[in-house]
């Protein structure tokens, strides 16, 4: 009768005991396992631990801390008994023999206070343990590891036999610390940002603290701010509703809030354009900007703000064998349900996993071929190690990324008759690096957008810079950009542009006016909103298209999207593209999140032209008059 607290390493072990198929099987698995596996004879530490006690020692942290030299010893008492490829993949030596020879190679100053941790592991009693560690390659190279250990079953009191499972961290390490780094420089920008800032956090009985602001802030103020630091807003604006009501509304809705107010407290008396802005979780940012002597020629700045979410990527494995003969599973893991949400019967089917897979990425050996040609080569013995990443569709409609990593199995011919792989879920892995390579790609966006606003000194400057930059970023064979009077409800061309025989060019302004019953007019100027037109082949369009530019043919894939300045549309932008199905979801986004600078800069540049031309005009009359003009004064 089994103990009621036998491990599961022990149950498999007994389980699989005298089935030598099995054993090979698990054999395999650890030698080509993706992951580093070691298995390791700690009892010399554990021996020289029950040595110290011995000698009266009590206190084994502490003697560990006064006696650093003996850590390093410790390690010398470690025996490694075996390692897998992945193992010496990993730190980059030459065969298993080596690897355990030089063990001492792989450790630094850096890695000894792990290795403390495990010894007082072991002087605890634990039997098993998880801990983070620095290490190095064969040839100098820093790599962050985390390391799980567990004594194997029947070697609990001497530590004989331990089993060690090694992940490579150093990439989420990185990631870490250039997530500090861009915190780092968020708290510099925040500091050196010349528009003064001031941060307000949510507090438990519903009002808001000030709890930081920036130097502009401070010189803005004349260091007056520093005596309000701490104090909530309705001890400041007990007798301001509207104040308060903005940060309410800005937190609630989780929206952007902008209000001309006369200050009260930070500059008294002044004019200023107030910029409420919502900050996951609790926080709201208040901009101010001075416009008593220049109302009339507002640029309202957004800053908007990268979220990092720090992710640790935990393996789900799930070993498998392939037969190419049947193009069956002749072992599949039962981890596959969790994985997969298919049994293993049901993945077994062909037309299962063909439905399975959406992405397919191909590394190693294999890399840069077609699937096919991939398949053909790993099945003719050509390819010895398949590698790759997989975007699939769960049983139950979920997005995941499977890391399939294999090796060939030979006959005793040479001739390969299936493969022995792992799949493994990497699903947080590979969307944190999509999650931060958009984030950087929109930082980066808004970065050129606002200096491309701040450098323009006029309309056609910035639409070139700015039509330039899409083009870049998005498909764009046509873009037009119009001013809108909320007054008469009409469109006037500024700028336009189309592809003519292949050159992208200015062409003749069309003076536009949306129909009132159609989406557009409803969606973008009724609802604020972006609108999509992905034109289907051989469906008949409510109301006819206008053609301009280019009149041979008409563009499959219109975007519009409304330049909103304190919930008023002061224009509209429209990118479009002869392809069909040209833009997506993420093109709105970008679009939608670089439209706050661009949208006041737009509107300031108007007034710019507008009273340049009018001064230009009026001068223009003076000059040709041809009866005298003079100024008088009545007496």
């Amino acid at each position: 009768m089994r103990k009621k607290k036998d491990s599961p390493a022990k149950i498999e072990l007994e389980k699989y005991n005298g089935s030598a198929s099995e054993l090979h099987h698990y054999q395999l698995f650890f030698e080509n396992a993706p992951c580093s596996l070691w298995i390791e004879d700690l009892s010399a530490i554990k021996t020289y631990i029950d040595s110290l006690r011995a000698q009266g020692v009590t206190d084994i942290p502490g003697y560990f801390t006064s006696h650093p030299e003996e850590v390093s010893r410790c390690f010398s008492l470690m025996r490694i008994l075996d390692v897998n490829q992945a193992t010496l993949d990993l730190f980059k030596a030459t065969d298993k023999p080596t690897f355990i020879r030089d063990i001492h190679r792989i450790a630094g100053d850096a890695s000894y206070p792990a290795f403390k941790e495990t010894i007082l592991a072991i002087a605890e009693g634990k039997t098993q343990c998880s801990l983070e560690s620095v290490n190095y390659t064969f040839t100098g190279d820093k790599l962050y590891l985390l390391l799980s250990w567990v004594v194997a079953p029947g070697f609990e009191s001497s530590y004989a036999r331990v089993l060690v499972t090694v992940f490579d961290i150093t990439k989420q390490k990185q990631a870490e610390e250039s997530l500090r780094q861009n915190e780092l420089r968020f708290k510099t920008q925040y500091e050196s940002n010349p528009i003064p800032t001031f941060t307000w956090q949510k507090t438990a009985d519903d009002d808001f603290q000030l709890i930081a602001y920036n130097q502009a802030a401070e010189k803005l103020t004349n260091g007056r701010v520093k005596q309000f630091l701490g104090k909530t807003a309705k001890e400041l604006y007990h007798d301001r509703e509207d104040i308060l009501h903005d940060l309410q509304q800005c937190f609630t809705e989780k929206t952007v809030v902008f209000r001309e107010l006369i200050s009260q407290h930070f500059v008294p008396g002044k004019l200023v354009l107030a910029t409420y802005a919502y900050i996951e979780p609790d926080l709201i940012m208040v901009r101010l900007e001075d416009i008593t002597e220049r109302k009339q020629a507002e640029v309202q700045l957004e800053m908007i703000h990268d979220l990092y979410r720090r992710a640790i990527t935990q393996a789900n494995a799930v070993p498998y064998q392939m037969n190419y003969v049947t193009w069956q599973y002749d072992y599949l893991g039962e981890g596959i349900e969790r994985l997969t949400g298919y049994t293993a019967e049901e993945f077994n089917k062909t037309d299962v996993r063909n439905k399975l897979v959406e992405e397919l990425e191909i590394y190693g050996e294999a890399a840069g071929l077609s699937l096919s040609e991939a398949i053909r080569r790993a099945r003719a013995g050509l390819i010895r190690q398949w590698s790759a990443q997989m975007r699939i569709r769960t049983k139950s409609g979920q997005t995941k990324w499977l890391a399939d990593t294999a090796i060939q199995l030979f006959d005793a011919h040479g001739n390969v008759y299936g493969s022995l792989g792992i799949l493994q879920d990497i699903t947080d892995q590979k969307q944190a690096e999509i999650t931060l390579r958009e984030q950087n790609e929109l930082l980066l966006l808004q970065t050129r957008v606002a200096q491309i606003t701040a450098e323009g000194k006029t309309i056609d400057e910035c639409c070139t810079k700015f039509t330039a930059l899409l083009r870049e970023i998005m498909p764009c064979d046509a873009f037009f950009i119009d001013a809108y009077n909320e007054t008469t409800k009409n469109t006037i061309g500024i700028k336009a542009y189309d592809t003519i025989n292949g050159t992208f060019q200015e062409i003749g302004l069309t003076h536009v006016q949306f129909n009132p019953e159609g989406d557009i007019y409803k969606t973008v100027i009724l609802q604020r909103k972006p609108y999509l037109n992905l034109r289907k082949p051989g469906i008949v369009e409510k109301f006819k298209p206008i053609l301009v530019g280019d009149t041979s043919r008409r563009s499959e894939s219109l975007l519009y999207i409304p330049l909103v300045v304190k919930d008023r549309i002061v224009g509209i932008i429209s990118i479009q593209s002869y392809q069909p199905n040209a833009y997506t979801t993420r093109h709105i986004e970008l679009l939608m999140a670089i439209v706050p600078i661009i949208a006041p800069a737009f509107e300031a540049l108007l007034l710019t032209e507008h009273l340049r031309v009018s001064e230009e005009r009026y001068r223009t009359i003076f000059e040709r008059a041809v009866e005298g003009m003079f100024q008088s004064t009545p007496e």
